[in-house]
């Protein structure tokens, strides 16, 4: 039963999510910044030879290019689930971690405790599976609210 799930389909161009600056589309909504919640997507596959693009889930401070951001997606070349953040505004980002995934086919979800600044990174290949986590990292969202979304880049120009 596939009753209340949504299926998208992104196409994404911009250089990269990383560094101090990035360049992606990411579709998004306004959350609760002190709050606890759960972010989830299922990747279905991923199919470009890039391995610097990227598809998956965001967590972000605001919608400037060098805010903060904790994010969990499939890596191009089919190279796995990829988790990397930025701790803060204006800092660089960290790749925390890759997991090769068969045909990059994988349940993903970040988590961020309630009145927290942890965020924890989870994958699982089948719905039954149980989470397996891939690594956390400390966020500082800096107002009453918080971006997230699906985060998408081509990686390349």
């Amino acid at each position: 039963d596939n009753a209340g799930i949504e299926k998208i389909r992104a196409w994404g161009s911009g250089l990269r999510i990383e560094s101090s600056s990035d360049s992606f589309f990411f579709h998004n909504t306004q959350v609760d910044a002190e709050g606890g919640f759960d972010v989830e997507i299922y990747s279905h596959g991923m199919h470009t030879g890039n391995m610097h693009a990227r598809g998956g889930i965001m967590i972000r401070n605001s919608d400037s290019e060098g805010a903060a951001y904790a994010f969990l997606g499939v890596s191009g070349y089919y190279t796995g689930v990829t988790f990397q953040s930025r701790a803060a505004d204006g800092e660089l980002s960290v790749h925390h971690k890759t997991q090769y995934v068969p045909q990059h086919k994988a349940h993903m979800k970040l988590s961020k405790s309630a009145n927290s600044s942890i965020v924890t990174a989870y994958y699982k290949l089948s719905e039954d599976d149980d989470w397996i986590e891939l690594g956390t990292t400390s966020l500082t969202l800096t107002g009453p609210s918080a971006l997230v979304g699906q985060a998408v880049t081509g990686g390349s120009k």
